[in-house]
């Protein structure tokens, strides 16, 4: 009996050794299931991709990408997968080059998404940036306006034999999500501080730091000032963190909870709005100009003497009915006249503008005659 047993349990540690030899090998067969984990090999890598990612975005007024957790696990699969069976293509491989899962069906199995970028052979963040920055098709993915999230993967592992030994995997997704745009979850967990609510106040919320909040909130910021602004979530412990910035005109939308606290600053430092997210949706705008907002002009509209921000196209139409010459000009958002057009006695012109534009139309000795700030998406004077 006793031989019996070790033969029957020798046996047993021999498969047992070779499968975990051969798993470690090739750790993945046939197409992804979903259900598949592979660790962080580096997760400041990771991280620092997505805020390279976003930098890239802010810098053209596109709105911050948040972590995307499914899309992560795709992303990290992936590239495993790459780095054990030896191969670089958005399609899964087994060893020995047989494709056994298209693009999409991989990801898919994960999460919701929508575009890939992978990479090969960098071993840092930044140049596996600038190689995707440098391909118009990878850069293309990065700066779309669909883009709501991402999650990255990274894979490295010492004597693995295979042709480019870093690979690099972005997963996008247009599903917006509570992660934070610098890399990971804010916060440890989602369980910090005790219970949401501080002091003995009776239940009521302090408005000066965030609470713990399992609701997905958006908080839409539109920025009609003349400068950018840069939106700050302030942490449970009333610490402010940068996320994202805002050029004039543009509006963002920030996946966030609700209870979560933002400061939205100029470029000063000045706190222009202060946002505690009461709802799942709230939407602020940053130096709209309001009829007697100020208390003073009894309702009447604020006299403009310069062009605001707008993306809104829009169309000026002049008939000239003097007896002489009109010139055009565009006062641009320092208040600072633009020579644009010149009308003859008798003629009529059509200029492309937009909205909350302001144009001043001068005769021939250089006097302001009209002037015209585009309320409308079509305005047409006649000058007489």
């Amino acid at each position: 009996m006793k031989n019996t047993l070790l033969k029957a349990w020798a046996p047993g540690i021999l498969i047992a050794f070779l499968i975990t030899n051969f798993a470690q090998a090739q750790p993945f067969r046939g197409c992804a299931s979903g259900g598949e984990r592979v660790p962080a090999v580096n997760a400041n890598f990771e991280k620092e991709i997505l805020r390279l990612v976003n930098v890239e975005r802010k810098k053209r007024g596109l709105s911050s990408l948040t972590w995307n957790a499914k899309m992560a696990r795709a992303a990290r699969y992936h590239a495993a997968d790459m780095a054990h069976d030896d191969y670089f293509n958005h399609a899964s491989f087994d060893k020995g080059g047989r494709q056994v899962c298209a693009t999409f069906a991989r990801i898919r199995k994960f999460g919701s998404g929508s575009a890939e970028n992978i990479a090969a052979g960098g071993n840092s963040p930044t140049g596996t940036m600038r190689q995707w920055m440098n391909s118009p098709g990878h850069k293309k993915n990065i700066l779309s306006a669909g883009a709501k999230s991402l999650g990255v993967g990274y894979y490295y592992k010492p004597g693995l034999k295979n042709k480019w030994r870093h690979y690099w995997v972005q997963n996008f997704s247009r599903e917006v999500t509570n992660g934070s745009s610098g890399g990971g979850n804010s916060g440890s967990g989602g369980n910090s501080g005790s219970g949401g609510n501080s002091g003995k106040g009776g239940g009521k919320l302090s408005t000066d730091r965030s609470y713990v909040s399992n609701v997905k909130a958006v908080l839409e910021v539109r920025n009609r000032t003349n400068g950018v602004l840069k939106g700050f979530w302030v942490d449970y412990k009333g610490r402010e963190r940068f996320y994202f910035n805002l050029a004039p005109g543009k509006s963002h939308k920030q996946s966030t909870g609700t209870k979560n606290l933002w400061r939205i600053k100029n470029a000063q430092g000045r706190v222009m709005r202060k946002v505690f997210m009461k709802k799942r949706y709230q939407s602020v705008t940053i130096g709209r100009n309001r009829k007697g907002g100020s208390g003073v002009g009894n309702g009447k509209n604020v006299k403009r003497n310069k062009s605001l921000p707008s993306t809104t196209n829009a169309t000026l139409k002049i008939t000239n009915r003097t007896n002489g010459t009109l010139k055009g000009y565009w006062v641009d958002f320092k208040g600072k006249e633009r020579y644009y057009f010149t009308i003859r006695r008798g003629g009529t012109i059509t200029q492309k503008t937009l909205t909350k534009h302001l144009w001043r139309i001068r005769n021939a000795r250089g006097k302001v005659v009209r002037r015209i700030f585009m309320n409308k998406r079509y305005e047409t004077r006649v000058i007489k």
